[in-house]
């Protein structure tokens, strides 16, 4: 069996893929990532990999324009009452009329500050360029013939794919977002990849859902899976093996507000720089490139380490401060510590919103609130309530089915 996967390209939308593409190379499948900018990394991790999109990534087209631009300021994306219950879509009708933008959102209004807003201010070459890579994933499924796809949310070029193939279409997701409602949005905005291939959205499609059920308003959208973190290997220095003195904080931004210009990164960074020195924990600052030390002096229980893979870090850790990022967020709950979301970006409130509600963290805006409030630091490493609650997560996602039940479940989909 022939498994081709496709992603946006942005490293966070790949990297929970790899270990249901482990388990489908494991149990004989055959397995190639197409996608652009930093996901070729996930070569690294043992799969091959076709560049659509060389030396481009989201970031790049973010930077297009305002970052502020995707501020949390607009609402924050809800659950959609139409959220699929089951692993399989409705059948798309043959030839309907092309939705408009406006038209499209009244079956997403979540989305409404977001996508269209893209679309309309990013410059015409870079939504072109987009387009061609949608294209790509048509192209490469057509020259190597997979069996399935499966696809990152909103991955346009994937569907188009799989409906010119006529083959089955698994979209696997990534964190709390709901995609159901999503498919007049989309065929709005992108229209012209189905158009050229004369195909509409495919029959067949499935979900992978690594949601804890949980920490969702309506029904997971397919199959339920486990999270299982993954973000690479590194070198483990001999103080990560050693049992902290005081509690560890892991402080991250995750892998694309870094390479964002005008991100509000540094602002937070700052805060906390401001406070660690009062606080009776251990900070660590895995930061990637970003270097803290433009910051200012770092305080005697601040630690840099640039970049750690997240999962040999949080299993050390008491807690976490980040961006609101899904992979951080669900790492944090697999890890089973409390986490304070601070959102940069769309999607990023909706996670500290649902981080917040299940009672598993806190959140902070920093528009509202630029300076940390007296004892959220302390409040964060030591409240017990959300210890507990973060720890009932992690039981419940460590339940859930594991990414080679489900590459099981794909190999029978293929067989029919």
């Amino acid at each position: 069996m022939r498994v081709l996967l496709a992603t946006l390209p942005e490293l966070s939308h790949a990297l929970p893929t790899v270990p249901v593409c482990w388990a489908l190379r494991a149990a004989g499948a055959e397995v190639l990532v197409a996608s652009g900018g930093d996901v070729v990394k996930i070569a690294g991790a043992g799969l091959p990999v076709v560049d659509l999109l060389p030396g481009r990534g989201i970031a790049q087209f973010l930077n297009a324009f305002d970052v502020a631009a995707l501020s949390t300021s607009g609402d924050a994306p809800a659950e959609s009452p139409s959220a699929q219950a089951e692993p399989t879509a409705p059948t798309a009708p043959t030839a309907p009329a092309q939705p408009s933008v406006s038209e499209a959102l009244s079956e997403a209004p979540e989305y409404a500050g977001f996508l269209p807003h893209v679309s309309e201010i990013l410059p015409e070459a870079d939504v072109a360029e987009l387009m061609e890579m949608m294209h790509g994933f048509v192209e490469v499924a057509e020259r190597w013939r997979p069996d399935v796809i499966v696809y990152g949310p909103m991955t346009v070029g994937a569907l188009a794919a799989a409906a010119k193939l006529d083959i089955p279409a698994v979209e696997h997701g990534f964190g709390f977002l709901r995609t159901a409602g999503l498919d007049p949005l989309l065929r709005a905005l992108a229209g012209e990849v189905f158009d050229r291939h004369g195909v509409d959205l495919p029959t067949q499609r499935y979900g992978i859902d690594v949601a804890p059920p949980s920490m969702l308003e309506s029904e997971p959208q397919g199959w339920s899976m486990r999270y299982v973190p993954y973000n690479g290997g590194a070198v483990v220095p001999d103080w990560l093996n050693e049992q902290p003195a005081r509690p560890r904080v892991l402080v991250t931004l995750g892998n694309l507000i870094p390479q964002l210009s005008g991100s509000s990164g540094h602002n937070l960074v700052g805060r906390i720089l401001q406070q660690a020195a009062t606080v009776d924990a251990e900070f660590v600052l895995a930061l990637g490139a970003v270097d803290p030390t433009g910051l200012g002096g770092l305080p005697s229980n601040v630690r840099a380490v640039g970049y750690m893979p997240l999962t040999q870090l949080m299993p050390t850790c008491s807690a976490v401060i980040h961006h609101g990022g899904a992979g951080t967020s669900m790492g944090a709950l697999d890890a089973g510590i409390p986490q304070l979301v601070v959102p940069h970006l769309f999607d990023h409130q909706h996670t500290a919103d649902v981080v917040v509600k299940r009672g598993a963290g806190m959140a902070l805006d920093l528009v509202a609130e630029p300076d940390l409030p007296a004892g959220l630091l302390d409040a964060l490493v030591r409240d017990e309530h959300l210890r507990a609650g973060a720890r009932e997560v992690q039981a419940e996602i460590r339940a859930m089915p594991t990414p080679a039940e489900i590459a099981t479940r794909i190999f029978d989909l293929v067989a029919g």
